[in-house]
Order: structure tokens, then C-alpha cells, then sequence
């Protein structure tokens, strides 16, 4: 979700449109702040925030984190295989999976570092060494961490969907991030859409209609359910799913 704006800094004050002289002697209290601050006396007319265009612009995403290594052998030709839970939250889904499925590694991908922090704390104290979690945000993490072909199901459950029109260019899926899926995916290698959002489900299914091919769901594997699938489940609400493997 957009951040609030920031809070403004000490000694910083908005902007005086008109300055005159105060021959009643009354001062405003914008003009007895400046002076507590050792600013000229003035009896401020109008004081006015930033213009409205600044404040309905979309604030830049955050500064991403240097992106760390993976455990020692998760990329050689012998490891198990691997799969990624991208924006995996509190690990949920990504811990329940890999104590579930032991003969495969699992990464979590979380924009939070807060949260991969957590991640990392319970998978230390439960001693899952097939799980990992670091920080990252958008397809350039996975460029900056992910080989080609090395990766054989990407998760993608529940990505903000940024239902507001001016703020739909952040979603997470969209054609540069579908095109490193397709570089990170092995041959035969498939990735997992989920979201409660039917907007953004069309856009998925849209982006996804050529250079993919639709399989089934349902691949004969047990699969932990996200915090929000069951939120959605227990409301009575089934998610829009779609598998795709690239062509």
C-alpha cells in the first residue's frame, strides 16, 4: 500500500505565500513559531502544504537491501530442487512446505526485511535446513539472485494488487517480471499464480495469453495454504489460480 508522507523535519516550515506588517501587534501562530525559531516575525497570511499534484503522486518504492547469497550448494548440479515463494511474508508457506516436502529446498522472497528477519529466526529454531529466506523486491531481484534454469516452481500468491489505476504500473506481475520467470524456470519447470483480486487476475491471464500454456492446478502434490487463502476459504471465497509453464 502507498507509505504516509513523511513527517516534516525539524526547522523545516511550509512555505509563506504573503508577509505584511502586523500593526495590530497580533500574531499568527505560524508567525510565533518562526520566531521561536529565531525566523524574521511575520504575520503569515496563508501557509500552505506541498502543491496537491505532489501530494497525490505515487511515492518512489524503497531503497532495496544488498540481495544476500544463497546456502552453499543450493545452485550445484546435485542440490535438490529448488522452488521460490516470492513475497512470502511471515514463511507460512514457505517453512510448511519445506518441512513438508524435505527433498526440495524452498527460498522466500520478502520486500520486508523485518519480516525475512522472522522468517530466518523460525526456521533457525525449528532447524529446517532445506528452507532460506532473504530480501528482495520485483523482477531485479531476481536477476540479481537467480540463475538461469535453475528453478523448478515459482510461487506467486496473493502480490499486492494495487487496485487504484495510477498505482496498477507496481504490481509485481507484468511482463518484465514474467520474463525473468521464464529465464529462472528449468525445462518442464511451472509457475503458480494466486490472488483474490479479479482485475488483477485478468491482467495475469492477459499477460500470460501467448509465450505460456495453461496446466493443471491440481499436480498431485500436498500444498501448505497461505495466511490469506485461508482467510479467503473461511469467508466462503475461492481464489483466482492459474498454473503456466513456458513455451
Amino acid at each position: 500500500m502507498p507509505r504516509s508522507e513523511p513527517a516534516e523535519e525539524e526547522g523545516n516550515l511550509p512555505h509563506v505565500i504573503e508577509k505584511t506588517a502586523d500593526p495590530a501587534g497580533v500574531r499568527s501562530p505560524a508567525a510565533r513559531l518562526a520566531e521561536s525559531r529565531g525566523r524574521p516575525s511575520c504575520m503569515c497570511l496563508d501557509v500552505l502544504g506541498p502543491p496537491r499534484a505532489q501530494r497525490d503522486e505515487v511515492p518512489p518504492p524503497p531503497e532495496q537491501p544488498p540481495l544476500a547469497a544463497l546456502p552453499s550448494g543450493w545452485l550445484s548440479h546435485e542440490a535438490a530442487p529448488l522452488e521460490l515463494d516470492f513475497g512470502c511474508h511471515r514463511g507460512i508457506f514457505l517453512i510448511g512446505m519445506a518441512r513438508q516436502h524435505p527433498g526440495s529446498n524452498f527460498l522466500g522472497i520478502e520486500r520486508q526485511p523485518a519480516r525475512v528477519a522472522r522468517c530466518l529466526a523460525k526456521i533457525g529454531r525449528l532447524a529446517i535446513a532445506n528452507a532460506h529466506a532473504v530480501a528482495g523486491e520485483g523482477a531485479s531481484s531476481l536477476r540479481g539472485l537467480v540463475p538461469a534454469a535453475s528453478v523448478s516452481v515459482l510461487h506467486v500468491s496473493f502480490p499486492d494488487p494495487w487496485p487504484k489505476r495510477r498505482h496498477a504500473q507496481r504490481r509485481l506481475v507484468d511482463a518484465e517480471f514474467l520474463d525473468e520467470a521464464r529465464r529462472i524456470l528449468r525445462p518442464g519447470g511451472s509457475l503458480r499464480l494466486m490472488t483474490d483480486d479479479a482485475p488483477y487476475f485478468a491482467t495475469m491471464c492477459s499477460l500470460t495469453s501467448s509465450g505460456w500454456q495453461e496446466i493443471d492446478w491440481d499436480d498431485g502434490r500436498d500444498y501448505v495454504r497461505t495466511s490469506f487463502e485461508k482467510r479467503f476459504l473461511e469467508q466462503g471465497m475461492l481464489p483466482f489460480r492459474r498454473a503456466l509453464q513456458p513455451l
